[in-house]
């Protein structure tokens, strides 16, 4: 993925802590080291933790220098002159120059963060699913044999989830996408693919009012999807990201089980559901994601307050759509 990863990368305990870029031709070198700062330059915690420095290096033909990324500018911090490779002392400036890099490494790991997302490496979630964590986007990959609800017609249902993953657009409390989903074939399979621009953290609440402030962006992504007859239908905390962008907390993602109003048998509820969750005639409909919203506040065991406590009792009743939720007096005051 030459336009997002550097050449050269270095990971200790999932953490990326060297990197390179290289140039074939010499006169080459300043691009080698823009391409240092656009890729990967910020030192976000999500990846990094306290990390404060990223130390890389360009090339470009015989020419080679050692930098450090500062933490707090993502500006280039020259670590070394720059070296010849035709200069015999300049060789053995290199590989003293290295020896003192791992010696570096080898001081800082002991005290690296360990709860950090792995920068650039793809993770396997459940059976087949990979994520990508890059420094803009995250990247979703599947099979089309495992996309959810595909057997029948494919084709039909990426349009389903493109038509939800627009509607989500630019709306708070919903994932928001850098490209739409789309097919690719790899190795003679057909693959499903997401590009989102949302990155954040699975972070529980820790209290009601971080509760509160979830339930309420949440409510305002649902009702988005309900408006548009879209119904998220997989409504649980592993689809909850915490995050810091368009001054949303937190935000609803993973649409691939989500689509129109439906009829479920029993062998296809999900993990979760119950018998409460759909219609008498086994529908889900936007109070079945209401619901299922109740459950998981419920399942917090966060709620004390009166007021909370009838709020999800409404939201576990059925009573209410996501419009007049909204309106409850718990959430007096955000």
């Amino acid at each position: 993925m030459g336009t997002c990863r550097p050449d050269f990368l270095l990971y200790v305990n999932d953490i990326l802590l060297f990197k390179g870029e290289e140039k074939a031709v010499k006169d080459d070198f300043n691009n080698a080291k823009d391409d240092l700062s656009k890729k990967f330059s910020t030192l976000d915690p999500l990846f990094f933790g306290d990390v404060k420095f990223l130390m890389c290096y360009a090339a470009a033909g015989s020419k080679l220098g050692f930098f450090a990324i500062d933490g707090f500018t993502g500006n280039l911090v020259p670590l070394t002159n720059l070296f010849d490779l035709h200069a015999p002392e300049s060789r053995f400036m290199v590989i003293e120059t290295i020896i003192n890099i791992v010696r570096i490494l080898n001081t800082m790991i002991p005290h690296l963060p360990t709860d950090v997302i792995p920068l650039g490496k793809p993770l396997k979630y459940g059976k087949s699913t990979t994520i990508t964590f890059d420094t803009l986007t995250v990247v979703k990959e599947l099979p089309i044999d495992d996309l959810p609800y595909t057997k029948e017609d494919a084709k039909k249902r990426i349009q389903l989830l493109q038509s939800m993953y627009e509607c989500a657009k630019d709306y708070s409390g919903l994932v928001q996408v850098d490209k739409l989903p789309t097919t690719y074939i790899s190795n003679g399979r057909k693959f499903y693919k997401l590009v989102m621009k949302t990155r954040g953290r699975r972070i529980p609440p820790t209290n009601e009012d971080e509760c509160r402030v979830m339930t309420k962006d949440l409510l305002k992504g649902l009702l988005r999807l309900h408006q548009n007859s879209f119904f998220h239908r997989d409504i649980r905390m592993s689809n909850i990201l915490r995050v810091s962008d368009n001054n949303c907390t937190y935000s609803l993602i993973d649409f691939e089980h989500g689509g129109r109003e439906a009829t479920f048998g029993a062998d296809e509820m999900l993990t979760g559901w119950d018998c409460n969750t759909l219609t008498g005639n086994n529908r889900y409909t936007s109070r079945s994601d209401i619901y299922q919203l109740g459950k998981l506040l419920l399942g917090t065991n966060l709620v004390m307050s009166q007021n909370g406590r009838n709020f999800i009792d409404t939201l576990l009743a059925k009573k209410t759509g996501a419009g007049v939720a909204l309106s409850h007096h718990w959430f007096q005051g955000l």
